[in-house]
């Protein structure tokens, strides 16, 4: 009996031990000047149920946002995975000194846990923040011999406070001990991303192969985004996922996010452009037939957030005239004096319904430039002129006769041409009303929204990884294949990108889907990790993966 009540304890304290969760928390840099800011880090072996921060009139904490990392490890086909939880937080400082920050209370499995208290010294001047070792725990499994380079990411914005829609330029930089890093193999698993933020990214633009030494360290330009904050508070960006391919191994690089702080602009004076800003306009001609289209361009350029100005006359009615709703596409321009310039051009169609004058109000675009200061863009009045076909008439371009009187319309066709007159006239407008329902209900109507983007965002990845089987890239297709699956699930599911894949597989189960889909899906899945980081990828029936992932897709749509 003693026997069977001792193992019975040794049972019990090993499954309590098994479920308590691996905790370690981190501020970084712990030497910050009075206008920096630190991120504060809580990493833990269990997804947190709940924590709460400390508060003080010292600083200001600001929740940055959560991520997961996976370690992923191939030995004889064997693969295995863990996986770490990331919760970060912005620490703003109010006061210079050594400020105190009391341990964070976290409920995890319905146990409460404290972490440990931290110090952090604010100084008048700004000091560089100190970076880490990623590779310091993978030392020890090395030859002493041997000089693994220390290498991580780090990000560097233009500014760390801005307003609402400012410009800022933030630079992300791999950093390393040795030059030898930069000859590397990487991988991006998931892009740099921020919840309140638009991210532009110009990396493809802006090229710079020049390494930089500072110190011990060497830095070498990884990507550069633009980023416009659209919600005022604090706005965190997460670094991207990357993989290294070294001869030492594949390991992924890691980064602190950084925290950006937006003020927030006058929401009376009716103004979300801040930057430079040029405007001009087209009409091809303002003399036409009624029921005939005609194209307004308006073409904009500046280094502000062009999308806030992208339906310049949204809330124009004018009777008898159909204006449809915009098209509009954005390019990036130049980059020049640490500051990118976008051009965009809006279209839009505008048929008379029948025939008279029809007057286009002036339009006067308000913004701020760049110093802050209160500027106005006016586009003048114009008119369109509307004839009837009340006497025969003949289009040259399209050799079309035709006689309109009140009771009746007779054409007569003399081209065979003038079959596509219909399609012009008649479904173009057609099509173009639905097209502008499908824009509104995208922007007002959040689940199709969600299942647009998925299914959008699905087909990119899918016809990337179809080009790399063409090829013959392995590793790509394999890659292609898996952020297609992720994003096409996390999409259709509403879950943060943050997650990892085993959460979805549970979402999955939660939500009753069928347990042969949740299977297959976990097996295409795991086939399309081990084929992306493995040399030369997994050239075991691609095709056949492709063919069932896509199978599966349909499936779950």
């Amino acid at each position: 009996m003693r026997k069977i009540l001792f193992f019975l304890l040794i049972i019990l304290s090993s499954s309590m031990f098994a479920s308590t969760p691996s905790l370690s928390i981190t501020i970084e840099p712990d030497v910050i000047g009075i206008n920096d800011t630190a991120v504060i880090t809580i990493e833990s072996s269990q997804k947190l149920d709940k924590i709460n921060a400390p508060k003080s009139s010292d600083f200001e904490l600001a929740f940055s946002g959560e991520g997961q990392s996976s370690q992923v490890s191939i030995i004889n086909g064997k693969i295995t995975t863990s996986t770490t939880y990331t919760y970060s937080y912005t620490l703003k400082p109010k006061k210079r000194g050594v400020l105190q920050i009391p341990p964070f209370e976290i409920l995890a499995g319905k146990q409460s846990y404290s972490t440990k208290a931290l110090t952090i010294k604010i100084v008048k001047e700004s000091v560089r923040k100190n970076t880490q070792n990623p590779f310091s725990l993978m030392e020890e499994f090395f030859e002493p011999s041997t000089k693994i380079p220390k290498i991580m990411l780090e990000l560097v914005p233009s500014q760390s406070i801005c307003y609402q829609n400012q410009q800022l330029i933030l630079d992300i930089f791999l950093v390393a001990t040795a030059k030898e890093a930069f000859d590397y193999q990487y991988t991006e698993n998931f892009p740099a991303r921020s919840d309140k933020a638009d991210l532009i990214d110009i990396s493809k633009f802006v090229k710079d192969s020049s390494i930089v030494s500072r110190g011990n360290e060497y830095y070498h330009l990884y990507k550069r985004f633009v980023i416009y904050p659209i919600q005022d508070g604090t706005n965190a960006v997460t670094p991207p996922s990357i993989i290294a391919i070294s001869p030492y191994g594949q390991f992924q690089i890691q980064g602190n996010a950084v925290g950006i702080i937006a003020k927030k602009i006058n929401k009376e004076s009716g103004i979300s452009y801040i930057g430079n800003l040029n405007i001009s306009y087209s009409l091809p001609s303002n003399n036409i037939s009624s029921g005939t289209g005609t194209e307004l361009t308006i073409k904009m350029e500046g280094d502000g957030n062009l999308k806030t100005l992208s339906n310049p006359y949204s809330s124009l009615k004018i009777p008898g005239l159909f204006i449809s709703s915009p098209t509009s596409q954005l390019k990036f321009k130049s980059y020049s004096s640490g500051k990118a310039f976008f051009e965009q051009e809006i279209k839009y169609t505008l048929m008379p319904r029948k025939a008279g004058v029809f007057k286009i109000p002036s339009l006067s675009i308000r913004y701020y430039d760049s110093e802050l200061h209160p500027k106005e863009i006016n586009i003048p009045e114009f008119t369109i002129t509307a004839t009837s076909s009340s006497v025969a008439k003949k289009d040259k371009d399209f050799n079309l006769m035709y006689i309109e009187n009140p009771e009746n319309t007779t054409y007569v066709f003399t081209s065979p041409f003038s079959i596509a007159l219909p399609f012009i006239f008649i479904i173009i407008p057609f099509l173009s009303f639905f097209y502008g329902r499908h824009l509104e209900k995208i922007k007002t109507d959040k689940e199709y929204a969600r299942n647009f983007l998925a299914s959008k965002r699905l087909s990119k990845y899918l016809l990337e990884a179809k080009k790399n089987l063409e090829k013959r890239e392995f590793n790509l297709f394999y890659s292609s294949l898996q952020k297609g699956l992720f994003y096409f699930l996390t999409d259709k599911l509403h879950l943060p990108q943050s997650i990892g894949y085993k959460e979805i597989l549970n979402e999955l189960r939660a939500r009753n889907y069928n347990p042969e889909w949740i299977k297959k899906f976990e097996i295409i899945y795991t086939l399309c990790i081990s084929g992306a980081y493995s040399k030369g990828g997994n050239k075991s029936n691609p095709e056949s993966i492709l063919q069932d992932a896509q199978t599966l897709v349909e499936k779950f749509h």
